[in-house]
Parts: structure tokens; sequence; C-alpha cells
């Protein structure tokens, strides 16, 4: 057995001081524990937005294909709006056949579409064939105008005349 000289009394602590530093002791595990849960949930949100970034920048082929899409809509408006103003020449031929005499030829044809106007140039037998051709045509609903021009005879004795004609609108529909 040890001898003491000097005797050891034990220091007690107080039970208040033990319950403040077990109180501090806890709050600041649970400041760590927090900090590391924010850290991770930070960590995994930025990967997150990482890829939502790189999804989103890995969409320029839908891009381009939006405007392919958008420059295709406007060429089929384009054309859409080009057929509705289309105006159809080819129906003035039965027309003009129609209301041509037997004994005219037309020999130069030329057509305005902005004012649906017909120049004609043309040989008829003689005179009283065009005068059937002029009432012929005067007498045709279908044409607003009719206006002569140019009549001449030939030396072979037919005649020659410029006719100009202006359709109705809604024939070229």
């Amino acid at each position: 057995m040890a001898i003491e000289i000097i005797s050891k009394t034990k220091i007690k602590i107080p039970k208040s001081y033990i319950i403040f530093f077990s109180v501090c002791g806890v709050i600041f595990l649970g400041l760590l524990a927090s900090y590391g849960y924010l850290y991770i949930s930070s960590k995994d949100i930025k990967e997150k937005i990482v890829e939502k970034d790189l999804a989103l920048i890995k969409k320029p082929p839908e891009k381009e294909l939006e405007n392919y899409i958008f420059s295709t809509e406007k060429k089929i408006n384009d054309f859409e709006n080009l057929f509705s103003q289309h105006k159809k020449i080819y129906n003035i031929f039965p027309l003009l056949q129609g209301f041509t005499h037997p004994e005219a030829q037309f020999t130069s044809f030329s057509f305005s579409v902005s004012g649906n106007k017909l120049d004609l140039k043309g040989i008829t037998k003689n005179f009283y064939s065009l005068g059937q051709q002029i009432l012929i045509l005067k007498n045709e609903p279908k044409l607003k105008q009719v206006a002569f021009s140019g009549i001449t005879l030939e030396k072979d004795g037919r005649v020659s005349f410029a006719l100009s004609l202006i359709f109705d609108p809604e024939i070229l529909k």
C-alpha cells in the first residue's frame, strides 16, 4: 500500500455544469449531423441541376426541327395564298372555241391576267362573217367588254382584225 502524504479530495463538478456541457454536446452533434445532411443534399441538387442543364443543352436537334417545321409551315401558307389567287386561264379556251365564228381564225393570242384582258388578232373570209363574229361576241354574257380595231382588207380579199376582250373575273376562278 502506498502511503499518501497529501490527501486527495475528489473535486465534485456541479450538476449544472454537466447538464450544460451535455446539452452543448448534443447541440454540437445535431449541428454536425445537419451540416452533413445539407452538404449531401446540396451535392445531389447540384448534380440534378447539371443533368437538367445538359438535357437542355442537348436539345438543338429539337430546335432545328422546330425551325424546320416553322419554315415549312410558312412555305405552305405562302403556297396556299398563291394558289388561292391563281386564275384558271385554261377556262378561256372552251369559251373562245364556243364563240368563234366558223369562218374566223385567230392568229395571235395575248392574255393579261391583271385586267382579265384577251387581245386577239384574226382573219375572216369577208366582212359579212366579221359582222357575224361581232354580233356573237356582243351577245356573249361572259364578256364584259368587246372592242374591235385595226380592221383591214387583205390583198386576197380576206379581212384581218384586232380584237380586245375583257372577261368576267368569275370565269377565271
